[in-house]
């Protein structure tokens, strides 16, 4: 469900970012002075939730995928009173897509927003391994030496490292560091913001290599993200499908 609000968005970039640009400022979608005010819907989903020091190389990953044609109802809150008021999208009429593949269309630009939204917390997995250290021992642990645990210490923060570059380019300063080939070129998130721009801005049916793996192929994406995380992800079935979203608009 797309909403307007008042209160300012955070900004994607600060002013002193490398990366920012003017037409990218982020302004309040609603005037807050009294007297009568217009708002646009841009007929959009939500977009992809991006870390602010993640670069990506290519695509806008907050901008989110066009509704489909169709019945739509426009809420408006303001003062405890609701209003609504019926939407109808049409299709194109020049175009000869059919709605079941639109949908397919939708259910996949939608799935690979969630991965992008997803695949950043990959690289910090201290967060699930945190409860188990708060359970009570069931016996008395085994104090480490100090050597030994600086030990366990450095091979631990080297596979979170690899981890963490697997999946996105934590020493890109600009986008253009990836574009170039530096910092260890394009990763996992940047594959998923080129996939994810070019399924938006494609019509008509899907091929089935954006969404299917052969079976002499490398495997899945999911399983792609999941294998440099095995060490605490042990199992991954294999998957031939691609992501999918049950998510709805209103």
């Amino acid at each position: 469900m797309r909403t307007l609000s008042s209160e300012p968005a955070p900004q994607p970039f600060g002013p002193d970012d490398a990366d920012w640009e003017p037409d990218t400022e982020i302004t309040p979608a609603l005037a807050t002075e009294p007297g009568v005010h217009r708002a646009v819907w841009d007929l959009a989903w939500e977009g992809a939730e991006f870390l602010p020091d993640v670069k990506v190389d290519a695509g806008n990953g907050r901008q989110g995928p066009q509704v489909l044609p169709g019945d739509y109802t426009l809420r408006l809150s303001a003062d405890g009173v609701v209003l609504t008021q019926p939407l109808r999208v049409e299709a194109d009429p020049r175009s000869q897509t059919a709605n079941a593949d639109r949908a397919a269309q939708l259910a996949l630009a939608l799935g690979i927003r969630d991965h992008l939204t997803t695949s950043p917390r990959w690289s910090k997995p201290s967060a699930p391994c945190a409860p188990s250290s708060t359970r009570a021992p069931r016996r008395s642990p085994v104090v480490p030496r100090p050597t030994e645990l600086a030990e366990r210490g450095v091979a631990l923060t080297t596979r979170l490292t690899t981890i963490e570059e697997a999946i996105h380019n934590p020493e890109a300063e600009v986008g253009y560091d990836i574009l170039a080939g530096r910092k260890g070129g394009a990763k996992l998130y940047s594959r998923l913001g080129w996939l994810y721009e070019a399924v938006k801005e494609h019509e008509g049916r899907r091929p089935r290599g954006w969404s299917r793996s052969k079976p002499s192929s490398r495997g899945c994406w999911r399983c792609k993200r999941r294998r440099s995380t095995s060490w605490w992800r042990p199992s991954c079935r294999r998957s031939t499908t691609g992501p999918e979203s049950s998510a709805s608009a209103t």
